[in-house]
């Protein structure tokens, strides 16, 4: 009894490695086409100026099969708070800035708070403002004409990550011909 059910641990674990060993092979492969693929559509993108492409594969006595791809490029931006606030009107500023207000030395302000008349200025020496701002806001500010792109131009990053492809693919007529 005690050698079957070993021999049955032993397949499970010969049949796991196998597995994976082909997923693993596989993986590799489809890597491959992947980076082929993707040099060979950013050279077609490159080359017509679109991010689309649709290529129809016909098929006269059935369906066409229709594959749709696009290359997708997103960005983030990173706005500059204290640069856009330093830019802008305080009266607009304060709409779309957020502050954060943070004591960096409890401590410290405790003992500066029992000497008295102290001056704000002073005060706050102890403090740590996070700044952020509400791009809904500014989209906003923007569409109403109160706030333009050259009052915050240089007060944002935009960073763009890696390009990819979607593809889509369906059967049916290319309504297109």
């Amino acid at each position: 009894m005690k050698k079957r059910r070993d021999e049955y641990y032993q397949q499970a674990a010969l049949s796991y490695h196998q597995q994976k060993q082909a997923y693993e092979d596989q993986k590799k492969v489809f890597e491959e086409a992947k980076e082929k693929f993707e040099e060979v559509m950013f050279a077609c993108c490159d080359e017509s100026g679109n991010k689309r492409h649709r290529f129809v594969l016909e098929d006269f006595d059935n369906e066409d099969t229709i594959i749709n791809v696009t290359k997708v490029e997103k960005t983030t931006i990173e706005w500059l708070a204290e640069k856009l606030e330093k830019r802008v009107p305080k009266a607009i500023a304060r709409k779309f800035i957020r502050k954060q207000y943070a004591i960096a030395n409890w401590p410290g302000m405790v003992e500066y708070l029992k000497a008295l008349g102290a001056k704000p200025a002073d005060f706050k020496k102890f403090l740590r403002v996070e700044r952020t701002v509400d791009e809904k806001v500014i989209d906003h500010l923007s569409d109403i004409g109160e706030l333009t792109v050259r009052d915050i131009a240089g007060c944002y990053l935009v960073k763009s990550q890696k390009p990819y492809f979607t593809i889509s693919v369906k059967k049916g007529f290319d309504d297109d011909k």
